[in-house]
């Protein structure tokens, strides 16, 4: 594939009106927000959806807080997520936004927990760490986002991972 363009965090573009770029990583370290200031849209790609309400869609291995946080900073009548319905109305964007990051952090906050009490196979974890009941796609989207958050926990507080056989441990 040519790259014709490379955009970066903070570009402005010139459509019908402008459009500022927004650095959020998801499922490539260089996925792209695109921020309509005029129509107070703003199209976040792959940072969270609507579909499920698991918390953010952080599932992705480039996902991070930081960039959740960010958006909190624009003022927004539309968010439309990479999948999903879009979300219409500033209040009611700030209030999604704002429950969405707190889940994730609520359920971060969860994995320390359970990590201080003894070790788990990854699989349990997602189970003790997520509501019940479990179909399918929750539980592969759940997977995800515990892996994200994992690794999170990993890079700034240490995590241990033990491989035995075909299995995983995760402990503190």
């Amino acid at each position: 594939m040519k790259v014709n363009e490379i955009f970066m965090e903070g570009d402005l573009l010139s459509a019908n009106e402008t459009i500022q770029i927004v650095e959020l990583p998801g499922h490539t370290p260089g996925m792209v927000g695109f921020y309509l200031p005029e129509s107070m849209v703003f199209y976040i790609s792959d940072l969270f959806d609507s579909e499920f309400g698991i918390a953010m869609d952080m599932n992705n291995p480039f996902s991070n807080y930081d960039c959740a946080l960010k958006i909190l900073n624009f003022d927004v009548d539309v968010l439309i997520p990479g999948h999903g319905e879009a979300i219409y109305g500033r209040d009611h964007c700030m209030v999604y936004t704002n429950n969405k990051i707190k889940e994730a952090i609520e359920i971060r906050q969860k994995l320390l927990d359970l990590l201080e009490e003894k070790k788990w196979k990854f699989t349990d974890l997602v189970k003790a760490t997520i509501p019940k009941p479990f179909d399918l796609t929750q539980i592969y989207l759940s997977r995800h986002f515990i892996y994200v958050l994992l690794v999170d926990i990993w890079k700034k507080e240490g995590l241990k991972i033990e491989k035995r056989g075909r299995r995983n441990l995760v402990y503190r």
